[in-house]
């Protein structure tokens, strides 16, 4: 499997959503903060039950971040230095929406969603669409075909949104996951409801809708996985 170390027109794994569903979920934002340790810009370590999260670069010196990555930061430095997961709700809601004001108006500038109807794509959008399914799909078979393992480093945190990482061995899915589960209670952060559509499969339904699943199911659902 070559050509799988970075998804089409760069796009981070927290823009991916704005793309395929024309929104922002919470699993965006669990995602962009582990593209974040991945490239050493935040530190997460385990604490019993709870996690500490550490800005590691000074706001100085981060430049090559995007909008929405400097609101988060920027957010959990405000919080504390480390800062408790269990200690960011109620009240880090704020600094979400201000990250995801960021990706829609990214999306916007970037010309793949229309600035007045933020659900509907331009034809660049359904373009880059076409290409973020197909890079899906490819990581999809690479997991089948070589486990788990093969979607580290780099790949992790956009085969945590799409629904492709479950194995809680690994730290940081079990704080994505945990993410989602303290700070899902966020206004307007719930997961989206199970019939919402995406633009490229219009007719599908995500097996996380399905009710029975459990909190395995909520957490695909949370994390867009199809």
């Amino acid at each position: 499997m070559t050509g799988l170390s970075q998804a089409p027109g760069g796009l981070r794994a927290g823009q991916v959503s704005v793309v395929l569903l024309g929104r922002v979920i919470i699993g965006d934002i669990a995602v962009t903060l582990v593209d974040l340790v991945m490239r050493g810009l935040l530190a997460v370590a385990e604490d019993a039950d709870d996690w500490l999260l550490t800005a590691k670069v000074p706001a100085a010196e981060r430049a090559g971040i995007l909008g929405h990555e400097h609101q988060l930061l920027a957010g959990l430095e405000r919080a504390g230095t480390p800062a408790r997961l269990s200690s960011l709700a109620p009240g880090f809601g704020r600094h979400m929406d201000k990250a995801r004001s960021e990706i829609v108006g990214s999306a916007i500038h970037h010309g793949w969603i229309h600035h007045l109807h933020h659900d509907q794509r331009t034809s660049q959008g359904k373009e880059l669409g076409t290409q973020v399914r197909a890079f899906q799909r490819d990581l999809r078979r690479a997991t089948s075909e070589r486990g788990e393992d093969v979607l580290a480093g780099p790949l992790l945190p956009y085969a945590l949104r799409f629904g492709l990482v479950t194995d809680e061995t690994i730290p940081l899915v079990r704080f994505a996951h945990s993410w989602v589960r303290a700070l899902a209670s966020e206004p307007g952060w719930a997961p989206p409801q199970p019939e919402r559509k995406t633009y490229d499969v219009p007719e599908s339904v995500s097996p996380a809708a399905d009710p029975h699943l459990g909190e395995l199911g909520y957490l695909l659902l949370a994390f867009g996985g199809s």
